[in-house]
């Protein structure tokens, strides 16, 4: 994944005032499993490329005022 990812979750972490790691991650929420076809470095090819292609809406979302 590109390095924009990391710079968005540092800003993010920032604005809500949290120090380190573990107060971000504790953020964090997992999705259901899901079961895709292909190889385990094609499923992480396709995972990439689609949240790359949805990085203008974890923008929108990270800084969307309440």
């Amino acid at each position: 994944m590109s390095d924009r990812f990391q710079q968005l979750i540092d800003s993010v972490a920032m604005q809500l005032g949290l120090q380190d790691q573990d107060a971000y991650l504790d953020l964090w929420a997992r999705g259901d499993v899901q079961e895709r076809s292909g190889s385990a470095a094609e499923v992480a090819e396709a995972i990439v490329a689609e949240l790359e292609a949805r990085f203008p809406e974890f923008i929108s979302r990270a800084f969307r005022r309440p």
